[in-house]
């Protein structure tokens, strides 16, 4: 956001300048990914991730929310969730699997996507003898 006035000048020095008019720029999606991605398992079937937003400097707008991507590696699987936090919990998931996890800040738009943070789900008890 902006704030200016505006005055004539000649050669003998300026004129009065104007009331002050603000200005905003349009927002534009932000140019860096999320930051500090963190993953941590909470059982065999969850586990949550935790992120800060880009960088002040980045973020050209204010962030409405942030799209995760979640990537089943075991089963080639990947879904898509949105949220309003910088924060979620996924449950309902394999035990012992690996997932690949990317995040982006929506403006306007989404960002770019994080680097990965690989997380894996705990292991579970047999669910039969040997």
């Amino acid at each position: 956001e902006y704030s200016f006035a505006l005055a004539s000048r000649t050669i003998h020095g300026f004129g009065p300048f104007s009331d002050y008019t603000d200005f905003r720029t349009n927002q534009q999606s932000p140019s860096s990914a999320p930051r500090e991605i963190s993953a941590q398992a909470i059982s065999s079937t969850s586990f949550t991730l935790t992120w800060l937003p880009p960088l002040e400097d980045d973020v050209n707008g204010i962030i409405t929310g942030y799209t995760v991507l979640i990537y089943e590696v075991d089963t080639n699987t990947t879904n898509i969730y949105n949220t309003t936090y910088a924060n979620i919990t996924l449950s309902s998931l394999h035990p012992f699997y690996s997932y690949q996890c990317y995040v982006a800040a929506i403006t306007v738009a989404a960002g770019p996507f994080s680097d990965p943070v690989i997380i894996k789900t705990l292991q579970t008890a047999p669910s039969s003898s040997p």
